[in-house]
Formats: C-alpha cells, sequence, structure tokens
C-alpha cells in the first residue's frame, strides 16, 4: 500500500503540536520534514538507518549552503539566507550529486530555507561554533542521528489524528508531498519529475491531487520559484 503524501500542513502541525520553539529535539524533526517535503528527498538521503548509521549518500552540513544573492553565509549570517542550496544523490542507486535549491517565503510556517537557518544558529548556541561541516545534518540533543523510524512516527502522528490509517503514512509521505505539493501549485510534470530524481515516470504514482484549498496554498508556498543547478 503505497504511503499518502504529507502536505506542508502536517510539519506544521506537529510543529505546533509538540512544542517547535521550546524542544531541540523537536526543532529537528521539524526541519528535517520540511527539508524533505521540498526537495522531495528519498528516506536514506536525510536521515540514520534503523541501525543509527548514515547512508554513503546521507545528508552533512557541508551539502548545505546559505546564500542572499550570490553571497554564502556563514554563522548568524544565515539568518538573512533568501535561498538554500543543497546537494544531494542524484539517483537511487548513484553516489554522484546534483543540486537544487529553494527560496525564503516570507509568512511560511514550513519554509525550509527559515527552518534550516534556524536550526543551524540554534546549534551555535548550543555549542559556541557552527555545525561541523563534516556531521551529519538531523543530530538530536543527546547527540543520537535522527533515524527515518523516529520521522515515520512524527509523520503517523498528525496522519492518523487526521484519520489517516497508520499503514498509509510513514516517512515516504514527505516525499510523495513534495511532488503534490509542485503539481498542485502547476508546475510542470517534466518538472516535478527533475525535482525530485525520478529517471522514470514512476513519479506520477506520487502525485495526489488536491482540492482547491490545498491548490491555492500549494501555489502560495511555491510562489518563489527554484533552481536547478548541477543534474
Amino acid at each position: 500500500q503505497p504511503r499518502l503524501p504529507a502536505l506542508p500542513q502536517v510539519t506544521e502541525i506537529y510543529a505546533l503540536e509538540n512544542d517547535y520553539a521550546g524542544v531541540f529535539d523537536t526543532r529537528v524533526k521539524t526541519s528535517a520534514m520540511a527539508l524533505m517535503q521540498r526537495h522531495c528527498l528519498r528516506s536514506k538521503e536525510a536521515l540514520a538507518g534503523s541501525k543509527k548509521k548514515m547512508d554513503k549518500a546521507g545528508l552533512h552540513w557541508r551539502d548545505l549552503t546559505f546564500k542572499h544573492k550570490k553571497k554564502v553565509l556563514k554563522g548568524f549570517e544565515v539568518k538573512r539566507a533568501e535561498r538554500l542550496q543543497v546537494s544531494s544523490q542524484s539517483s537511487k542507486n548513484s553516489l554522484e550529486r546534483c543540486t537544487r535549491t529553494t527560496f525564503f517565503v516570507k509568512g511560511d510556517p514550513t519554509n525550509d530555507v527559515k527552518l534550516m537557518s534556524d536550526l543551524y544558529c540554534e546549534i551555535i548556541l548550543k555549542t559556541g561554533s557552527p555545525p561541523d561541516p563534516n556531521s551529519p545534518v538531523f543530530v538530536l540533543e543527546n547527540g543520537d542521528l535522527l533515524t527515518r523510524d523516529q520521522i515515520c512516527k512524527a509523520v503517523q502522528e498528525v496522519l492518523v489524528s487526521l484519520g489517516v490509517p497508520k499503514h498509509m503514512a510513514g516517512s515516504h509521505s514527505l516525499r510523495r508531498g513534495g511532488g503534490t505539493m509542485y503539481h498542485a501549485a502547476g508546475m510542470p510534470d517534466e518538472d516535478v519529475k527533475r525535482m525530485g530524481k525520478w529517471n522514470s515516470d514512476a513519479y506520477k504514482l506520487y502525485i495526489h491531487c488536491g482540492d482547491e484549498l490545498t491548490k491555492k496554498w500549494a501555489k502560495e508556498a511555491a510562489s518563489k520559484k527554484f533552481c536547478f543547478e548541477l543534474n
């Protein structure tokens, strides 16, 4: 049974119900959900597996670049970021990389640029220095890597409360949610396919057409043009 898509509202509800501002682990999980959804990432690209080990293609801080126009930002300057470039696995079975850039959208509570810059600055406040470039991006307060099972549970927590059967919700719902959001915003199918790095037409199985309210929200969330770079 394929997972149902998790749209940005799922991330927002999780953040509100689990004290995003006061709990560091909630900040980490919310940021992971937003980044995975906006970049249509596979779980292994962002999260540790069941054995709490990162895949070779997993994201590290060196793979994220905060920018204001053409300037690369460091330290607390990332608060000014208007775009976030992410280098991720180019295909399911390749260690080659490609890049995608998303943009800051004012007033969007689940915007990945805002959430990731907030997480970056929170790490500086907690440790006294910026994140180690060679460190995995999503690390909990106790030092453990954030796992696929934990994000699966977070997504299920929200979707089940909204009436979705548990077996139809999981971490893969975020990847599906990204494709669905971009499709609902009017992005051409070929660009949806490219955004999610699908090599076949299997991406069509990921897209669920939402109602008019979902379309309206998605258009607002996707109002900034994203960039394809190294592909």
